[in-house]
């Protein structure tokens, strides 16, 4: 797939960045809403937190639903909703559409035999 391409990935990206996310980082610099700190706090004595848990379980290793494009993105979603940053499922439809254009252009690509490979015929 071509770069050009005026559907790829590449260029949903972009246009996800320029129409959803920069808009959604401004709102929330003006509301004063922080998701991180773009610099060190000089009042934190330390960054180190004590860790909720010692030891991971085989349910942090699974992933959500059948880890289809769709279950991960009502997983986001949900976990969006529940965190109280809903404003950000805005990214979800967009995010989608970013997914689902790699996604095909993995499939074309996986349909080709690489030119590393030597093919015996």
């Amino acid at each position: 797939m071509s770069s050009t391409k005026s559907s790829g990935p590449d260029v949903i990206a972009a246009r996800l960045f320029r129409d959803v996310v920069i808009p959604l980082a401004e709102a929330s610099r003006n509301t004063g809403k922080r998701y991180f700190e773009m610099g060190p706090d000089s009042a934190a004595g330390s960054y180190f937190v004590l860790p909720r848990r010692s030891s991971m379980g085989k349910a942090d290793f699974e992933l959500c639903g059948d880890a289809s494009i769709e279950s991960i993105m009502k997983a986001i979603s949900s976990y969006w909703i529940e965190t109280g940053d809903s404003e950000l499922c805005r990214l979800i439809p967009p995010l989608t559409e970013v997914a689902l254009s790699l996604q095909a252009e993995e499939e074309e690509r996986a349909e080709e035999v690489s030119s590393f490979i030597y093919a015996m015929f």
